[in-house]
């Protein structure tokens, strides 16, 4: 979480004449173009780089599915531990590379053309997941499930009857996402299937054409490929709802997971690195070995393009603008250089555009030349006094390469060290520009460190301390301060509001207040629970709202358990009993004037302690926390709980942990206000394959026949029917 959004109510740090102000640039706080030349916003990273002349790679809509290059084909699958497999299009044979002999050898008793197991007519797609590899067997209408150990036939999967669907099934492509769901597109029925992983038909999403190819990234988004289309469709794959259409295949770069080997545009894989000793050898789908030219694109980007960003307005008369900054990526064989151009009077695109060289020249002020990876550097503008600012920033590639510039941040108006200086300094023209740019370098160290302790008020609040990184985590150096100690398990709004809220509590440590005020915030509650939702219409509320429900109280102290007998409300008489027998259960011998209750095996023999005063040597320290149920279930948040315990409980006391389910239970969970909890109503809605059966299942309500009276009930398939009277053994 950034520190800077959590720091509204600090002081604004000081602003001209004493510090410069500040302009960022990038694709989040929009960059201000005038024209693009050759150049765009990358539609992935948002970033400026030189617009591609050819594809970086495979295209995105082609047939064989690899999108672009950011998955692999169709026929082609990885196990994920060094292993590839591609199923040969021409004799349906299943090979697997083996890096051993730098070459792909063919899995036995598997493929060949037919319609028998094991055996594949026209297969659109394999994919690996589950310690399995699918195949859509597309002219047989089928997915055949093979065990990776063994490449024994597991299942046929077809579609179930009842789906509704006119066409044959047609399976062209198979995907797995990451809840584990297997997903079958189907051209005829111009959708996608939905499986389980147990082969399970869970539902179809349909209107998106004839599928081609399939594929999910790491957020579970599904992209399919229709033929016919100059884009690629991306779906929610839980409801199948369209989130946006692709046209470039860039654009996927950094959805994906990187693959570990190349792909150029003609689908062939760069499989001799994998090779003893790597080679630089390439195959294409076939198994055969390609020379490493062949499919590479001769060219990818233009030698040089230009970006126009403005006007920016300082709103200040005769602005100096000081610095600039950049954020860019520019691999070896690439550089960037960026000039500037400020004027009093706003200059419309067109003027800026045809600026001629002799009225008012670019001034150059940065220039990055190969430096690498993302890096940034400034330099100073030496544009002359003006209120607004233009910025040409020329891009120069190598063909095959692009630098990338992410980020722009200008300082405005200079505020040099110079003004401290005798006047005498600044009288030359050309001596006061040296002495300014001289003294920028002792200006840009002194800036730094008077912005470190501009912000360093951040530090020093547990809503705005930065966190995240294990060497900034000024959040847990903070609660040493105050000798909190914070749970790395729980989530970061909560330590911030544990360590805001703790030290007010300290005063009450050991006490029932202060331990129910420490599992109050490490829970995350709030003080009071709303009654429910707000009213969403905008007409006034007639009605009183509802009180809101208090916290339950957490704790329960053992003394509260004793039975004591108050005189002048209490009888005495045969059956009355001060202490009771069993708050110890010791045993206890008969005698002439004493009835005993020793018994083997039930009571037990304890020769401590006084039984006269059993109640207060056994309530008097002892209390209970009554904690939800899926905290317990959770193993970090247990161990959490019981260290948080051992530091706020009372020293003295002996504590007891009762995990609270969401129900009542008599002589289980029967203490109104600690373990006793009304659920919520559980919705009346069961699927089979899906839902499981047990305690506080709800069948669902079917109108009677004749009537309009609910009853309970669940049909399995057409007749078969669960109500008030069936059994499930």
């Amino acid at each position: 979480m950034s520190s800077a959004s959590h720091a509204p109510y600090l002081a604004p740090p000081p602003r001209p004449p004493h510090d410069p102000l500040r302009l960022p640039l990038s694709a989040r706080q929009g960059w201000r173009l005038v024209a693009l030349s050759d150049a765009e916003v990358h539609p992935a990273s948002g970033a400026l780089a030189l617009a591609p002349v050819a594809p970086p790679g495979p295209s995105l809509t082609d047939s064989r599915g690899a999108f672009g290059g950011v998955v692999l084909p169709r026929l082609a699958a990885t196990d994920g531990d060094r292993g590839y497999w591609v199923l040969y299009p021409h004799n349906h044979s299943l090979h697997r590379f083996d890096p051993c002999t730098c070459a792909f050898e063919q899995i036995p008793c598997v493929g060949g053309n037919g319609d028998g197991p094991r055996e594949f007519n026209a297969p659109g797609g394999m994919v690996i997941g589950h310690g399995n590899l699918y195949v859509a067997d597309t002219g047989n209408g089928r997915i055949q499930v093979f065990a990776l150990h063994g490449m024994v036939l597991r299942a046929l999967w077809s579609l179930p009857l009842g789906t509704g669907l006119a066409a044959p099934f047609t399976p062209t492509d198979v995907a797995i996402d990451g809840r584990g769901q297997v997903l079958v597109g189907d051209a005829a029925n111009g959708g996608v299937h939905v499986f389980n992983r147990a082969g399970c038909w869970l539902r179809f999403v349909g209107g998106l054409g004839a599928v081609q190819a399939l594929a999910v990234d790491g957020e579970d988004r599904v992209y399919v490929l229709a033929s016919g289309l100059d884009h690629v469709m991306v779906i929610d794959g839980l409801t199948g709802e369209r989130l946006e259409s692709v046209t470039r295949a860039d654009a996927l770069v950094g959805r994906f997971p990187p693959l570990p080997i190349a792909i150029d545009a003609e689908l062939n894989l760069q499989l001799g690195t994998l090779c003893q000793p790597p080679t630089t050898q390439w195959f294409d789908l076939l198994g055969t070995p390609r020379d490493t030219s062949q499919g590479m694109s001769a060219g990818q980007y233009p030698l040089s393009g230009q970006v126009l960003i403005g006007p920016l307005d300082s709103r200040l008369y005769e602005c100096v603008w000081d610095r600039i900054s950049i954020a860019s990526s520019t691999p070896p064989g690439t550089r960037l250089t960026v000039e500037s151009h400020s004027s009093a009077t706003p200059l419309s695109d067109a003027e800026i555009i045809h600026l001629r060289p002799e009225e008012a020249p670019w001034t150059p002020c940065l220039n990055v030349d190969s430096a690498g990876p993302q890096s940034t550097h400034d330099g100073m503008l030496r544009s002359p006094a003006g209120r607004y600012l233009w910025l040409r920033l020329t891009l120069h590639g190598d063909v095959l390469q692009t630098p990338h510039v992410h980020a722009l941040t200008l300082d405005y108006p200079r505020i040099s060290l110079t003004e401290q200086l005798p006047a005498v300094f600044s009288q030359d023209p050309a001596s006061a520009d040296f002495t300014r740019r001289f003294l920028a370098i002792m200006d840009r160290t002194q800036r730094g460190i008077e912005g470190t302790l501009d912000h360093q008020a951040q530090l020093f609040d547990p809503l705005s301390a930065p966190t995240g990184r294990a060497d900034r985590d000024f959040l847990t150096w903070l609660a040493s301060w105050v000798g909190v100690t914070l749970e790395r398990s729980l989530p970061e709004a909560r330590r911030r509001m544990l360590l805001k809220e703790a030290p007010r509590l300290f005063s009450r440590r050991g006490t029932l207040d202060g331990l129910r005020g420490m599992l109050t915030l490490f829970l995350g509650w709030p003080s009071r629970w709303p009654a429910g939702p707000a009213p969403q219409s905008c007409a006034p509320c007639t009605t009183a709202p509802a009180p809101d429900y208090p916290v339950p109280p957490l704790v329960l102290e053992h003394f509260r358990l004793r039975r004591w007998l108050f005189l002048g409300a209490g009888r005495l008489g045969d059956q009355a009993r001060l202490w009771g027998q069993r708050i110890v259960n010791r045993s206890q011998l008969g005698g002439s004037t004493v009835q005993g209750n020793a018994r083997t095996g039930v009571t037990q023999l304890n020769t401590t302690q006084d039984p006269l005063r059993d109640p207060f040597h056994v309530y008097a320290h002892r209390y209970s926390l009554f904690l939800p149920a899926a905290c317990g279930r959770d193993l970090a948040m247990r161990h959490a709980l019981e260290r948080l315990l051992a530091a706020e409980g009372p020293a003295h006391g002996a504590a007891q942990l009762e995990w609270v389910e969401p129900r009542m239970r008599v002589g289980v969970q029967s203490m109104i206000g600690f373990d006793a909890v009304i659920a919520r109503h559980a919705p009346a809605h069961i699927e089979l394959d899906s839902s499981r059966l047990g305690r506080a299942t709800v069948i669902p309500p079917s109108e009677k026949a004749g009537g309009s009276t609910p009853s309970p009930s669940i049909r399995i398939g057409q007749h078969g029917r669960i109500g008030n009277t069936t059994r499930l053994n």
